[in-house]
């Protein structure tokens, strides 16, 4: 006989008597509070059971039962019951809220209770096991004596790594067929099965290969199809066309089911394949580039590798572009979309390292389980102290993990942090007032999210403010290779990258030199007065990245190549930047590289500039390729203001538009050279209200050239002095052969046509032009060497009667044509000097005075 104690019965010391009622015809106990419920001493009720503790139900499972989630004091095991969409409510869980957390995600998908304020003493770690948590607008808070440990820590363990003989690219059938078709089940005249979206038809026309695979009159079995598609002699071998014998796909029989796959076999052009959407055989006339990656058929089946599963490669090779300093290994995740001779692992989407793995290369499988959150802050408290980047969140090995309205308003560090994941998904990450102990130095440091070794990630509608970045990518360094951590292995692969970055201490948006081929759609507003304030927008490292920006900031854009990288990235930014009296001596636009590799950017560029007096963009070492940059810069100094700062490098311009309104600078000018070697080419400038400015200012470097071959403006050119000299300028009209065409706006062409020669050094110098036709030549020359200097030649005229105009614009010093000087016929050696003019004919090939 069992009694029930009413929970009315009356004790000098009340206790916490459970009522009960039944429920759907099973027994329920009711308990008031859950702490009674998980601190009960009853006895079992029965197998079926409902005990019931506030708004939690649970039932009681057999006492040898290993499917339970929790055990009362008297020794009854219970079941949380989950609500009406299958989450466990966490509340139904006991302990500390890292203790009930963790009963709960083992249990299945957790919900946390709306707007509750959890506290977590130590961290809730989750190894090889589904974690989905459901906020529902909560926040769980990092007390300020927590380990040093993230809030979440969530992890999935490789399988032990097998070698790989070798990777490739390969040519494959689009998507990589592969199907089960079900050994039940027969086929007839006319009817389709598809394999991965393609459609292939029994028909009774055997005319291969316009629209048959096999075909027949009577009904078609599994193996007569195998051994068509295999093409193998046997009762299906007159079913199959020639034509497709032994080519795209591979079929076998797995006890009673068909399993058909891609062979891998390269498809030139101009092959005949059966069509994705017409279901009939036509040319391929662009063959799918994919990897196949090899291994030895022992270790093969070792790994018992399954169509679908991730796999990540990883060697013990440097990631050229990356710093050597940092110790970065090449390592890429894949994922297996097809199987071949029990050897060769096919991936619709190619290894992008696939080159660069040749030393101990090998291969391991991810652990794939769900992982997603939603709707949920985590935060510090105020004494928390960590160590630096101490995330809140870490996910570690996992495939496809999914992340939407995650975020934090304060935090001592980082706050998500993706190690070594397949393709994870964010939406809605955001974080705001991140720091970390080095705060002594800097206002902020913390990151909204950082990747590391992760590839395909996808992360849209990131915000940070009051931070270092909102997003930043790194490879956990290796001391000494070869090393067991999988992890470990490789960077930021193909990472799309799209949010705001608001008040940010430093670069909003950021890769370390170990990211290939993101691509970045983000907004970036002023930062506020911190001690790195001058040093924020979007920083790129790496190689291969794409950048579409919209900034507002002291600085727009820095590139930095390192190791073997060439850069290679393309960029289009709309660009402010506003007046806040900081950052001054900071270029707008920097590319650096000490790169053993020639470095090269593509980029094009809108900007309004204010309060600002460097150069715009400033090459290092980095060839640039400018598609269109359209600026409106009023340069307030004479003699950094420039829009092209380059330094052994070549910069071309496609089209320049360039308005000066409001400029005080005396001398503002297209070109500022620094280093050897530097060259710019501008195909159309457009200067705008500028009456007076530079068209470069070369220094005193030989070899650099300013090459400009359409320069319109809106008042004639003016050539002034140089402050250090520069080479040969020319200009042209359309359609001729020489460096440069200047033109007042509104004027087809020049009368007359205008060259300019300045000179820095010493010595004989040669003033050469090229495809000069028009009738009047004027050459305007200056001279800011320290003595007079001899001209050696001049170019011959390119016609008799053509004239040529030679005025001499230098303050101390001027040139002088000897009678020794080629084609140039003098009685006597002229010296001009600064104010004089000289006026020459052509006749007969060689310039004679006028």
């Amino acid at each position: 006989m069992v009694v029930i104690y009413s929970q009315s019965a009356s004790s000098t010391a009340p206790k916490a008597y459970p009522s009960y009622r039944y429920v759907d015809g099973r027994m329920a106990i009711l308990f008031s509070e859950r702490e009674n419920l998980f601190n009960s001493t009853y006895p079992a009720f029965g197998e079926g059971s409902v005990w019931q503790a506030g708004p939690y139900l649970y039932t009681e499972v057999s006492f040898f039962s290993t499917n339970y989630h929790l055990v009362t004091p008297g020794g009854v095991r219970l079941r949380v019951a989950p609500d009406e969409q299958g989450r466990y409510p966490i509340g139904a869980f006991p302990g500390s809220f890292p203790e009930a957390l963790e009963l709960a995600v083992s249990a299945g998908a957790v919900q946390l209770e709306a707007a509750v304020t959890y506290t977590a003493e130590r961290s809730a770690v989750f190894r090889d096991m589904p974690v989905r948590i459901y906020g529902n607008g909560s926040k769980i808070q990092r007390l300020a004596d927590a380990d040093n440990d993230p809030i979440l820590d969530i992890g999935f363990s490789f399988s032990d790594p097998v070698p790989v003989s070798g990777i490739s690219l390969i040519s494959l059938w689009a998507g990589y067929p592969v199907a089960t078709l079900s050994g039940s089940a027969n086929f007839q005249v006319g009817q389709t099965v598809s394999m991965v979206g393609r459609q292939y038809r029994f028909v009774t026309n055997l005319s291969a290969p316009n629209d048959v695979l096999i075909g027949s009159s009577r009904t078609q079995s599994l193996v007569n199809l195998k051994d068509a598609i295999n093409g193998s002699s046997g009762a299906g071998s007159r079913y199959a066309s020639s034509t497709v014998t032994n080519a795209e796909l591979s079929a076998t029989m797995n006890g009673s089911n068909l399993e058909v796959t891609s062979t891998a076999q390269i498809i030139p052009d101009n092959k005949w394949q059966f069509g994705t959407n017409s279901g009939n055989w036509q040319r391929q006339n662009s063959p799918t580039v994919g990897g196949r990656v090899t291994l030895f058929s022992t270790d093969f089946s070792t790994l018992d590798v399954q169509v679908g599963d991730v796999m990540k490669v990883v060697s013990d090779d440097y990631i050229p572009w990356s710093d050597p300093d940092d110790n970065e290994y090449c390592g890429e995740s894949i994922r297996v979309d097809g199987i071949s001779e029990g050897k060769y692992i096919l991936t619709s989407q190619p290894p992008a390292m696939w080159q660069h793995f040749q030393t101990n290369t090998r291969l391991a499988r991810l652990t794939d389980m769900p992982v997603r959150i939603e709707n949920l802050e985590c935060s510090d408290t105020e004494g928390f102290d960590p160590e630096i980047n101490t995330s809140h969140i870490l996910i570690t090995g996992a495939v496809q993990p999914e992340l939407r309205n995650v975020g934090t308003h304060f935090g001592a560090a980082s706050h998500l942090e993706l190690f070594s994941c397949y393709k994870p998904k964010t939406q809605g990450i955001y974080g705001t007032n991140l720091r970390t102990s080095t705060a002594e130095r800097y206002n902020a440091f913390g990151y909204v999210m950082v990747e590391y070794g992760c590839t395909g990630g996808k992360h849209t509608d990131l915000f940070g403010s009051k931070c270092r970045h909102v997003y930043t990518t790194g490879a956990r360094g290796i001391s000494t290779p070869p090393s067991s951590e999988m992890a470990r292995y490789g960077g930021v692969i193909g990472a799309v990258i799209q949010g705001i970055g608001a008040d940010c201490e430093h670069y909003a948006f950021d890769t370390h030199s170990d990211a290939l081929r993101c691509h970045f759609d983000v907004t970036v507003s002023q930062g506020y007065s911190g001690m790195l304030a001058s040093l924020f927008g979007v920083q790129l490292r790496g190689e291969g990245h794409t950048l579409r920006a919209d900034v507002e900031a002291q600085a727009c854009v820095t590139v930095k190549v390192v190791g073997d990288g060439r850069g290679e990235h393309d960029i289009d930014v709309i660009y402010r930047r506003p007046d806040l009296q900081q950052g001054m001596q900071t270029d707008l636009v920097r590319f650096d590289s000490d790169s053993s590799q020639p470095s090269r950017i593509r980029m094009a560029m809108r900007a309004t500039i204010s309060d600002y007096g460097n150069p715009i963009i400033h090459s290092s070492g980095v060839d640039v390729l400018v598609s269109r940059l359209d600026i409106e810069y009023a340069p307030q100094t004479d003699y950094t203001g420039a829009i092209f700062y380059q330094e052994n490098c070549r910069i071309e311009c496609s089209h320049l538009d360039w308005d000066m309104q409001h400029s005080t600078a005396a001398t503002p000018r297209i070109v500022r050279q620094k280093g050897p070697a530097g060259d710019v080419v501008i195909d159309h400038a457009r200067i705008r209200n500028a009456p007076t400015f530079y068209v470069g200012d070369l220094g005193s470097e030989s070899s650099a050239r300013i090459i400009i071959h359409d320069l319109l403006t809106d008042s004639p050119v003016q050539v002034l002095n140089q402050s250090s000299g520069w080479d040969v300028f020319a200009n042209r009209i359309p359609g001729a052969i020489g460096l440069a065409n200047v033109r007042t706006h509104g004027s087809g062409h020049p009368l007359p046509s205008i060259m300019a020669y300045a000179s820095a050094a010493g010595g004989a110098k040669n003033v050469i032009w090229r495809g000069r036709f028009e009738t009047n030549l004027l050459l305007l020359m200056a001279n800011t060497h320290s003595t007079d200097v001899d001209l050696s030649s001049l170019t011959a005229p390119a016609h008799e009667g053509q004239r040529l105009t030679i005025s001499i614009r230098s303050p101390s010093f001027g040139y002088t044509l000897r009678t020794t000087t080629a084609n140039v016929s003098l009685a006597n050696d002229l010296l001009m000097g600064p104010g004089q003019v000289a006026n020459f004919i052509g006749y007969q090939g060689v310039w004679i005075r006028a």
